[in-house]
């Protein structure tokens, strides 16, 4: 059981990075894509530039790269030259919807496995749902209706005090005039 163990945590390691016995450390993944910006990955989708990404530290050495196909099929590039501290890339040409399992050899001795999924397509984005809209305040055109009922009392009592008898009468209209004019004031 310790042996089963260790075999399981010794694949695991070897994904990334496992000395060989020159002392040199490799670095293997697979990406969806082509390129160096290309990020390790477990699913890929059709159409996507599949690459099987390699690079030596240590020592100028030849790799091999194999690829299991789902269904049984099998296929290697052999004798892939890789100078030290450089990153290659051997593309991955599968329409084989499923299970790929990859496989990279030095010196016929296997030092890393990576195993991804090859998709149709990529799942939908989720629904960009916009932002609620806050609608402005009406901004009016022209003063409210009770501003101009406001102003429309001021004039009154302007009058009303203009052709006030007495002062009676004219202490009154002022009394109203101070009132309409504070209202103005508030509603305009």
């Amino acid at each position: 059981m310790k042996r089963l163990l260790l075999v399981a945590v010794v694949l695991a390691l070897s994904a990334w990075s496992v000395p060989s016995a020159g002392a040199a450390e490799f670095k293997t993944y697979v990406g969806c894509g082509l390129s160096r910006e290309a990020l390790p990955s477990d699913v890929c989708y059709l159409g996507d530039g599949i690459g099987a990404f390699f690079r030596v530290d240590g020592a100028d050495v030849e790799y091999d790269v194999c690829v299991e196909f789902p269904g049984g099929g099998y296929l290697c590039a052999e004798d892939q030259p890789a100078h030290e501290g450089t990153l290659y890339v051997n593309s991955i040409a599968s329409e084989v919807l499923g299970s790929h399992r990859v496989e990279w050899y030095v010196e016929d001795a296997m030092i890393a496995t990576w195993s991804f999924d090859l998709e149709a397509e990529p799942p939908p984005p989720p629904p960009v749902v916009p932002p609620p809209t806050t609608l402005a305040p009406a901004i009016p055109s022209g003063p409210s209706d009770s501003c101009n009922r406001a102003r429309g009392r001021v004039r009154w009592y302007a009058t009303k005090l203009k052709w006030a008898e007495g002062s009676r009468e004219r202490a009154r209209f002022r009394s109203k005039l101070r009132w309409a004019k504070a209202l103005v004031k508030t509603r305009c």
